[in-house]
């Protein structure tokens, strides 16, 4: 419904100000992965339901090589605090990527999608169905992701792939959706798992 997507947006907000929660003690630094540069675009990890806390680095990495096929240049952090998106920070416009329990069908939403862009300007963010990815990858919404080095590798990178569609939409909102590549409205379970999305320019 719409309130809950007035409250899930506002929490979000509340987490970039004061500190993303949840994480374990074994999480890197946000110095670990990237560092902001100008002209780049900074994308912040937010998992606090810790529904995919293995492998953030691979899931980065993917992100920002198909991004920069398709010619847009990140920056990744997996969690922040209020230092890093103070008013003088230079991560005060990050775009949060919020993995999400919820199924898209609870927001009203088709079941084949996996994630969508919310809010505009600098209050986007951008929301992973967790649900419906599994359920794309071939699990059921009960089942757990398998830890096996293979499996998480593999859904690694179809998170990677859907993270780098939904920014697409938000640097480019008047692109349409394509019948092919990472542009397109219907992902089959190949292109998420293992080959790399054709068109991706």
């Amino acid at each position: 419904s719409t309130f809950f997507h007035l409250v899930s947006l506002f929490a979000v907000m509340l987490v970039l100000l004061f500190g993303c929660l949840g994480y374990s003690a074994e999480r890197p630094n946000a110095g670990d992965l990237d560092s902001p540069k100008e002209g780049r675009l900074a994308l912040v990890w937010m998992d606090p339901h810790q529904l995919f806390p293995w492998s953030q680095k691979r899931v980065a990495q993917e992100v920002q090589t198909v991004l920069a096929d398709a010619g847009i240049d990140v920056s990744w952090r997996i969690y922040c605090n209020a230092e890093d998106l103070s008013p003088q920070s230079e991560e005060k416009s990050a775009l949060p990527i919020f993995l999400t329990p919820k199924d898209a069908s609870t927001w009203g939403l088709e079941n084949n999608v996996m994630g969508a862009v919310v809010g505009s300007g600098e209050r986007r963010v951008v929301y992973i169905y967790f649900p419906n990815v599994k359920r794309a990858m071939g699990y059921s919404r009960e089942e757990k992701v398998n830890r096996s080095p293979g499996d998480i590798y593999r859904f690694a990178n179809a998170l990677g792939r859907i993270i780098a569609h939904e920014v697409v939409h938000v640097c480019c909102p008047e692109l349409p959706h394509t019948h092919d590549g990472l542009m397109s409205g219907r992902w089959n379970l190949r292109n998420l798992e293992y080959k790399r999305p054709q068109n991706m320019k």
